[in-house]
C-alpha cells in the first residue's frame, strides 16, 4: 500500500518476497517479511555485462527482458499497461519473434500439434471437432494447429480475456473460416461465460 502497488499484483509481489526468502535474504514470520542484513546492491547492468553473452543469438529476448525491468515499477503502480512490455508503442516485433519466430516457441507449438494431429487421425472422417484454445494471445500456437483441422466440421474458439488479440488473430487466420473469437477468463467458472460443460474435445493451453 505505502508503494501503491495495485491490489491485482498482491500475489506477485509475494512470489518475489518468497523467492527472496529462499536465497536467504529476507526473513519470514507469518506474514511479516524482514531483512536481518542490509539488502544487496546489485546493479542490473553489472549483471547483463556478466551474463548477457546467454543472449548473443537471441537479442530480441534480452532486449525484452530489458524493457520489462524498466517498466516493472510502472507496471506494478499502474502508471504503464503490462501490454507495453510485448508491443512497444504499439508495435508486434517483439511478440512476432517471442510466439511465432523463436525457436523455443516453435518446438513447443509443434508438440500441441502432433498431439492434435493424432487426435484427428483417430477419429471418425464425419465426426465434427470443437476445440478450445485459452490465453490464445498472439496465436502462436493457434498458427501451428489451424492448417492440420478439417475446414468442414472443425469449430476452433479463440479467446483470451480481452478484445486486444481478436483483430490481430482475424487478419492472420482470415483463410480459416471455423474461428470464432470470444472472452474467457479460465479464473471464473467457464460455463458461465457461454462455454458448456463438455462441450469440446479439445483445450489448449499453452505457456
Amino acid at each position: 500500500t505505502r508503494f501503491n502497488i495495485l491490489p491485482t499484483y498482491k500475489h506477485l509481489v509475494q512470489r518475489w518476497l518468497g523467492k527472496l526468502v529462499q536465497q536467504g535474504v529476507l526473513v519470514r514470520e507469518g506474514d511479516l517479511f524482514s531483512n536481518p542484513n542490509a539488502l544487496p546492491k546489485t546493479a542490473p547492468d553489472s549483471v547483463l555485462k556478466k551474463h548477457g553473452n546467454l543472449f548473443a543469438e537471441i537479442p530480441e529476448l534480452l532486449e525484452y527482458v530489458q524493457r520489462c525491468g524498466k517498466l516493472l515499477v510502472p507496471i506494478v503502480t499502474g502508471k504503464e499497461n503490462a501490454l507495453e512490455t510485448l508491443f512497444p508503442g504499439g508495435t508486434n516485433t517483439t511478440s512476432e519473434f517471442l510466439y511465432h519466430k523463436w525457436a523455443v516457441s516453435r518446438y513447443y507449438a509443434s508438440i500441441a500439434r502432433a498431439s492434435v494431429a493424432a487426435l484427428v487421425r483417430s477419429l471418425p472422417a464425419t465426426q465434427s471437432l470443437k476445440l478450445l484454445e485459452v490465453g490464445a494471445g498472439t496465436g502462436g500456437t493457434t498458427a501451428a494447429i489451424l492448417p492440420i483441422l478439417p475446414i468442414d466440421r472443425t469449430a476452433y474458439y479463440f479467446t483470451d480475456m480481452s478484445e486486444f488479440f481478436f483483430t490481430q488473430a482475424a487478419e492472420r487466420f482470415h483463410a480459416f473460416p471455423f474461428l470464432r473469437y470470444g472472452i474467457l477468463n479460465i479464473e471464473n467458472p467457464a460455463h458461465e461465460q457461454g462455454y458448456g460443460q463438455h462441450e469440446f474435445e479439445v483445450v489448449i493451453a499453452a505457456n
